[in-house]
């Protein structure tokens, strides 16, 4: 009987056992604020089983690997211990991509994009964005990022801040971010492919009337010596005591008033920006001198003696007549300046 006793009460323990074994090698910890903590086997802060949320070992992105046309140069993970969902991730790439999508610039007084350019890219899935959102399953439903774009002449070329439109351009530096706050993903500026954000661009004008204005290398005459003396204190400051003003020069009736003024690209670097080698200034000319002069913007004018670069659009009309920069945008005069 008892031998009996002793083999049923063996496989009571046994079933025992089986049944809450993994419960009871866990040790729970009471912290400072009298809050449970349970520790298992593996801590929070080792590696955790693979479940729905979190990628195969094999899958996980590395330093150095390829998305896309980009190359990672940092990750960061941190998984929910209870699901192993994602909690926030952060991927760094760097390399110039290649995205299409719809873009807002906000104008200065919004309270949350205030100034800024915001892209919501298309599902792509060759784009980083996409490919990272897909293999962590982060939920990452809005899809865009805030465009860096450093010089005020780049941003001008996405139109008046309250432009909304649909884009195809580069980006390069781009950083996937997904975290429990509103801190989304960003990208710097490099160039714009394609724009339609019903704006006039060169498409909506005939070609004819387009002439292209061929500049000459500025000389120290009357002329030069006059531009020069807009300039030349800040520029020595800047480039040293025996700096010169490097530039080129054109004449064009732009008023329709039968006097030329005076367009002048600046080439010193103290006027210019990463992806630009002039900078146009218009003077107006009267009587032998200068007026006040016009800022246009920055151009691509010595890039392979790029003969679209700055144009004007022919007009019967007597007022400012259009420009066309950089062989595609026009800008045109608001009654005080310039404006794309």
């Amino acid at each position: 009987m008892k031998k009996y006793l002793a083999a049923i009460a063996l496989i009571v323990i046994l079933i025992v056992v089986y049944l809450f074994g993994p419960e009871l090698n866990k040790s729970v910890k009471q912290d400072v604020n009298g809050v449970s903590d349970v520790e298992t086997e593996e801590t929070i802060d080792g590696p955790t089983t693979p479940e729905l949320g979190q990628p195969n070992a094999e899958e996980t992105i590395k330093i150095g690997d390829k998305i896309g046309d980009g190359t990672v140069t940092s990750f960061h993970i941190e998984y929910i211990p209870e699901s192993n969902e994602v909690f926030s991730l952060q991927v760094d790439l760097e390399g110039t991509l290649r995205v299409k999508g719809k873009y807002h610039y906000y104008p200065s007084d919004d309270e949350g994009y205030g100034d800024q350019i915001l892209v919501n890219y298309e599902r792509d899935p060759s784009f980083p964005g996409n490919y990272i959102s897909d293999l962590f399953q982060t939920g990452h439903l809005d899809r865009k990022f805030i465009l860096n774009v450093e010089y005020e002449w780049d941003k001008a070329l996405f139109g008046k801040p309250g432009t909304e439109g649909e884009i195809e351009m580069k980006i390069s530096s781009y950083s996937f971010k997904y975290y429990q706050s509103d801190e989304i993903d960003s990208a710097d500026f490099v160039e714009i492919i394609s724009i339609n954000n019903g704006e006039k661009t060169i498409e909506d004008i005939d070609q004819s009337k387009i002439h292209w204005v061929e500049f000459k290398k500025g000389t120290n005459d009357a002329t030069g010596k006059m531009i020069e003396g807009y300039y030349i204190d800040n520029l020595r400051e800047v480039e040293g005591a025996d700096a010169t003003l490097d530039y080129s020069v054109a004449e064009e009736d732009l008023n329709g008033d039968s006097q030329p003024e005076i367009i002048a690209a600046l080439h010193n670097q103290y006027f210019l920006g990463a992806r630009c080698d002039s900078y146009i200034q218009v003077y107006p000319y009267a009587s032998g001198k200068l007026g006040e002069p016009i800022s246009i913007t920055c151009v691509a004018l010595m890039d392979g003696d790029n003969p679209t670069a700055f144009g004007v659009v022919k007009s019967q009309e007597h007022s400012w007549k259009d420009l066309v920069v950089n062989g595609q945008h026009i800008w045109t005069w608001n009654g005080k300046e310039y404006e794309s």
